[in-house]
C-alpha cells in the first residue's frame, strides 16, 4: 500500500541528533520505565503513553504538544494522566508494544493497551485533539441496553443506521464480557458496542443461558443482517471476527476504515477516483465492484478511495478511475487496454498470474555519448542492472537544491567520459519513478550510486561533487578503464 500508515497515511520525519530537551510542561508528564511500569501505567484506570527515541526528530517537534496537553489533562476537574517512555532504554515494554516507529503513542487501561488512532499531525491545535481525544476514551466503551423496549427499537433492521456489535452477558463479571470491553474499547469511536447483563432483557432476547451471545448487525448486510459470533471468546479471536463481518463488502475508505482494512492483513483492492468525484462516483463503483467481491472476498478486499495528484497519480487517470491491488509491498495496476475484463483481472492475481507494477514516467529515448540518461521506473532493471556496463546513477528530487546545484556539474561528466564506452551516466526521479530494486532507493537527495558490470552491488558515492573528484573515483570503481575527453 501506499505505505499507508507510513507514506499513504505518512508524516513526516526529521532526525536530529541530540537528546530531547525538556519544555515548560515537561513536569505533566510521567515518566515510565520498564522498572516501574506497574506502578506509572498499570494502575492507572485510563493513561496515554508516549514511546519516543531520544534522537528521533519527530518526537521532538510533537513534544511541546504532548506535554500541553498533559497540563490541560491534569487540571481538568477528572484528571487523566499522560506518560513517556524511552523505548530505547526501555525494551521490555518497547517490544510488547510493537512499535512500528516514533513517536507511537498507545492508551492503556490497567495495562491493557489498544492503539492511538486520532491525529498526529503537528501543527498548531494538537494539544487540545489530545485532550479531547483522551476525554473521549472515558467511561465503558459499550453501551448498555437496560430494557426489552430499547433492544428492539435500537436493532430494528429497518431503522439501524450503522453497524452495532452486541454482547449478551448473563454477568457483569464473566470472563467473556471482559474481553468484549477490550475489543470494544479497541475500536472505540469505529464502531458501536452495546451490551446486555440484565436477566429480563436477556429474557427477551433468546440468550438468558450461561454462555450468552455475541452478534454483529449491519444495517448492509440484506439477509445477513444478524451474524452470531462463533467460537471462544478471547480478544485477538474477537477482534478478527469484528473485522471480518462489521466492515463493509465495498466501501468507501478514509485514512481510519483504510487502517481497519489493512489490519485484516489480506491484498486489497482499491478503485481510486479523484477526491472531489467520490460522493458522484460512489454508488456506481459499489455496484460494479460488488459481484467481484462476492466472487473474490474472501481472497482480496475491495474500497473505493478518493485521492489526488498529490499521491502520485496523473490528473487524466484520475479522471478515468484507477484500479489497483497492493499487496503488502507489491502493487498490481489494471490496464483497460490490455488487460480486458476487471474480474478476470481479479481472478489472475489470485492465481498469482499478474506481473508487479512499477510506478514509472514514460520510458526515455536512449541518448548519445556525452548525455545523461534518464532512467525511469520500468527502464530500470534495463539501463542500471545491465551487467555488461558499468552505470552511475544520481537519484534525485525536482525540489531537491543540492540537486539542481549538482546537475550542471553531472552533465560535464557525462561530456567529459562520452568516450568511455562502458560507462552509463544516469539519472532517475525517485518521487516519479519506483526504484524496483531495494538495494537502490535513497532516503535522501541526492544519493550517487555506481552500479558495477557482472555484480551489480551498488557503491555509494560519497566524495565531494566536484568534476575531478567523481572523475577520480570513478576510475577507481570502473571495470573497464575510464577514457576521458581529452586523454584521445
Amino acid at each position: 500500500m501506499r505505505q499507508l500508515l507510513v507514506s499513504y497515511f505518512a508524516i513526516l520525519v526529521l532526525s536530529v541528533a541530540g537528546e530531547i530537551e525538556p519544555t515548560e510542561w515537561d513536569e505533566y508528564v510521567k515518566v515510565a520505565t520498564d522498572a516501574n511500569w506497574k506502578e506509572v501505567v498499570e494502575s492507572e484506570p485510563l493513561i496515554m503513553v508516549e514511546f519516543y527515541a531520544p534522537w528521533c526528530g519527530a518526537c521532538k517537534q510533537m513534544q511541546p504538544y504532548y506535554d500541553k496537553a498533559a497540563k490541560l489533562l491534569s487540571e481538568q476537574e477528572n484528571p487523566i494522566p499522560m506518560a513517556k517512555i524511552d523505548a530505547v532504554d526501555n525494551p521490555t515494554q518497547a517490544g510488547l508494544a510493537g512499535l512500528s516507529g516514533y513517536p507511537t503513542l498507545k492508551i492503556f487501561r490497567h495495562g491493557i493497551m489498544s492503539d492511538y488512532t486520532g491525529s498526529l499531525s503537528r501543527v498548531d491545535g494538537l494539544e487540545d485533539k489530545l485532550v479531547e481525544y483522551m476525554n473521549g476514551q472515558v467511561g465503558l466503551s459499550s453501551e448498555k441496553i437496560t430494557s426489552a423496549k430499547s433492544l428492539k427499537e435500537t436493532f430494528n433492521k429497518k431503522t439501524l443506521d450503522h453497524v452495532a456489535i452486541v454482547g449478551y452477558f448473563p454477568s457483569e463479571k464473566d470472563i467473556d464480557f471482559k474481553y468484549f470491553l477490550q475489543v470494544a474499547d479497541s475500536f472505540r469511536g469505529r464502531f458501536s458496542f452495546y451490551h446486555v447483563n440484565d436477566a429480563p432483557v436477556l429474557e427477551s432476547a433468546g440468550y438468558y443461558s450461561s454462555k450468552g451471545a455475541i452478534q454483529v448487525y449491519r444495517p448492509w448486510g440484506g439477509k445477513n443482517f444478524k451474524v452470531m459470533f462463533k467460537g471462544q471468546v478471547f480478544k485477538k479471536s474477537l477482534t478478527d471476527w469484528v473485522l471480518e463481518h462489521a466492515l463493509p463488502p465495498v466501501a468507501v475508505a478514509d485514512y481510519d476504515r483504510l487502517k481497519l482494512y489493512l489490519q485484516r492483513k489480506l491484498p486489497i483492492f482499491k478503485a481510486i477516483v479523484h477526491t472531489d468525484s467520490v460522493a458522484e462516483e460512489e454508488a456506481g463503483l459499489i455496484a460494479m465492484l460488488t459481484p467481484i467481491q462476492k466472487k473474490f472476498g474472501k481472497k482480496v478486499l475491495f474500497v473505493i478511495s478518493g485521492e489526488t495528484k498529490d499521491y502520485g497519480h496523473d490528473e487524466d487517470e484520475l479522471s478515468k478511475g484507477i484500479f489497483t491491488i497492493e499487496d503488502g509491498k507489491k502493487k498490481y495496476q489494471y490496464d483497460k487496454s490490455s488487460d480486458g475484463d476487471l474480474e478476470k483481472w481479479v481472478e489472475k492475481f489470485t492465481k498469482k498470474k499478474l506481473s508487479v507494477h512499477v510506478k514509472s514516467e514514460k520510458v526515455a529515448e536512449k541518448v548519445k555519448p556525452g548525455n545523461v540518461q534518464v532512467v525511469v521506473g520500468k527502464s530500470f532493471n534495463d539501463i542500471v542492472m545491465d551487467d555488461t556496463k558499468d552505470v552511475l546513477l544520481e537519484i534525485y528530487a525536482p525540489w531537491c537544491g543540492h540537486c539542481k546545484k549538482l546537475e550542471p556539474i553531472y552533465k560535464d561528466l557525462a561530456k567529459t567520459l562520452k568516450n568511455s564506452k562502458n560507462l552509463i551516466i544516469a539519472k532517475i526521479d525517485q518521487t516519479a519513478n519506483e526504484v524496483p530494486n531495494k538495494a537502490y532507493k535513497a532516503s535522501g537527495f541526492p544519493t550517487i550510486l555506481f552500479a558495477p558490470a557482472k555484480d551489480k552491488k551498488p557503491i555509494k558515492y560519497e566524495g565531494a561533487r566536484e568534476l575531478e573528484d567523481m572523475v577520480a573515483w570513478l576510475k577507481e570503481k570502473a571495470t573497464v578503464a575510464i577514457v576521458e575527453e581529452e586523454e584521445l
